[in-house]
C-alpha cells in the first residue's frame, strides 16, 4: 500500500501539477495527501487517472 505522495514522486510529478491536473487547489490538494481531509468521490477518481492507479489504490493509501 502506498501513500499519495510515493505515486505522486514516482510519475515526477508536483503536487502543483498534480492539483491542477485534477482541477482542485494545491493546498487542497496538500491536505489530501497530509491525511488533513478526505476528497470527493469524483476527486478520487480524477486522482486516480493522473496518478495511474486503480481507485482502490488511491481508497486504501496510507495517506487517509
Amino acid at each position: 500500500m502506498k501513500e499519495l505522495v510515493d505515486l505522486r514522486k514516482e510519475k515526477k510529478l508536483t503536487q502543483e501539477q498534480v492539483a491542477e491536473t485534477v482541477g482542485i487547489g494545491q493546498s487542497y490538494y496538500s491536505k489530501i495527501e497530509n491525511g488533513n481531509k478526505v476528497p470527493k468521490a469524483k476527486v478520487i477518481k480524477r486522482l486516480a487517472e493522473v496518478l495511474g492507479e486503480e481507485v482502490i489504490e488511491i481508497l486504501v493509501s496510507k495517506t487517509y
